[in-house]
């Protein structure tokens, strides 16, 4: 089960709020998806996503206990996939990099205890909360 940071926002907006700047203002609108989030290191995080990794990511943080594989899979249902496999094999590379990026901070197994994390999750609490 991938865990989410908890930080995690997504934000929609109607123009590319990313790239406005005193000296450069957007000259037309375009819907922009934000993940807004804290990194470990405690310095905010910012990622442009798709509106995809967005349901991703909402479907992750609504079904907390749910494999990534099965948020995938209820993906592909939801937004009629012609390829659910295909999907499942992106969204895998997908979970990957949102790990990378420290939108998803690890996983925990199946048949663990709430609050017993994956090695690498509780890898990362050390890194943001030393004790």
């Amino acid at each position: 089960t991938p865990i989410v940071n908890p930080t995690l926002k997504l934000a929609q907006y109607q123009w590319p709020v990313q790239s406005i700047r005193a000296i450069r203002w957007p000259k037309s609108q375009e819907n922009v998806i934000l993940a807004i989030f804290r990194k470990l290191d405690d310095r905010l995080g910012r990622m442009h996503i798709n509106a995809v990794t967005a349901r991703l990511l909402e479907l992750l943080q609504e079904n907390a206990d749910a494999s990534g594989q099965d948020c995938l899979k209820h993906l592909a249902a939801e937004i009629q996939h012609p390829e659910p496999a295909k999907l499942a094999e992106q969204g895998s590379e997908l979970l990957n990099s949102l790990r990378q990026n420290e939108l998803v901070l690890g996983a925990e197994l199946p048949g663990q205890a709430r609050g017993t994390k994956h090695p690498v999750a509780s890898e990362t609490n050390k890194k943001r909360n030393p004790i």
